[in-house]
């Protein structure tokens, strides 16, 4: 495995130096990295929904959508961000390995951590990391954030939590949701401290080498920065309009259903919510786009696919009622 430790903490150029890395590294690899006062989008997600846009820009926070699915996160010089790049042997065993050696680490340094449902690191009750996924034909990108010292008042005021949400995990806010993990350590240090012992573990756990960014690939991220993650476009753009739209949130996250609807045919399909799943739901929304409105042609279009790959873990008439 190699590592990479990104010095800057541009959240556009970190997320573009991470697409590349997933496009392009053909080895295993693993990116730490930070970003500064700064709101992530997930990819189906309505900005203009997830953020306080008022606050986010009182405190100055950059607005940026990442390429995976899952929930609008806050981030900051308090947070640890790891992206680990590798190949699939068509099971989750290098994912389940890595996630081993993340809470080996914890628990040497006293915190007791658990993985929780699919996307979520706790200690205890309270959240300490969220993760996501996406795989583009044998390459999986697995990430998430590790909250070290994160100011997790500014969190709540910048992030809109949807109500559905908070009741569904029997929780008042996203602050009394999550906690930091500087008040939980054995010995606290800096958050430089904490990520130089987390990369060496790492790296003793693999063997890894520990590398810089090469040259030609430092070019195509600053292509992918100003073609792609810096564009209204990209950040912005991709919330729908639309003429209908019905939400219902279900184990495996809220999913909203968005549909332009011209002479009884679905002209466009958009998917949002903070869903988790392995598959460009892309795909999906284009199998529909076209169909006729109506429930059985759905239904027909629906079940010849496998709706787990795109949105987790949804029924077949679950999905048709929020369609219908």
């Amino acid at each position: 495995m190699k590592m990479i430790r990104l010095k800057g903490n541009n959240p556009y150029y970190n997320l573009a130096c991470e697409e590349v890395l997933f496009a392009r590294e053909e080895e295993d690899c693993l990116l730490i990295w930070q970003n500064a006062n700064s709101i992530i989008i997930g990819k189906h997600q309505n900005t203009s929904k997830e953020v306080h846009l008022d606050k986010a820009g009182e405190y100055g926070c950059d607005i940026v959508r990442r390429i995976t699915g899952g929930g609008t996160v806050y981030h900051d010089l308090g947070n640890i961000n790891f992206s680990y790049i590798y190949s699939s042997d068509g099971t989750e065993r290098k994912k389940d390995e890595f996630l081993i050696h993340l809470l080996d680490f914890l628990s040497i340094h006293g915190v007791k951590a658990a993985v929780s449902g699919k996307n979520d690191i706790v200690a205890g009750t309270r959240k300490i990391s969220g993760c996501a996924q996406l795989q583009r034909g044998e390459r999986v990108l697995f990430h998430g954030t590790l909250l070290y010292a994160a100011d997790l008042s500014r969190m709540k005021e910048v992030l809109n939590g949807s109500k559905e949400k908070l009741e569904s995990k029997g929780i008042d806010s996203i602050k009394s949701r999550v906690v930091n993990l500087s008040g939980l350590l054995l010995r606290p240090g800096t958050i430089d401290e904490f990520i130089d012992e987390l990369e060496c573990h790492i790296k003793r756990a693999y063997d890894a080498e520990s590398i810089d960014l090469q040259p030609e690939r430092e070019e195509d991220v600053r292509g992918l920065v100003k073609s792609k993650y810096e564009t209204w476009d990209w950040n912005y753009g991709l919330d729908p309009e639309c003429n209908y739209t019905n939400r219902k949130r279900f184990d495996t996250g809220e999913i909203e259903v968005c549909l332009n609807i011209e002479k009884h045919k679905i002209v466009t399909c958009k998917i949002l919510g903070d869903y988790i799943g392995y598959k460009p739901v892309e795909l999906l929304e284009q199998r529909l786009e076209g169909l006729i409105y109506d429930k059985e042609l759905l239904r027909n279009a629906l079940k010849e696919i496998t709706i787990s790959d795109y949105l987790g873990e949804v029924s077949l008439e679950d999905l048709i009622t929020l369609f219908i």
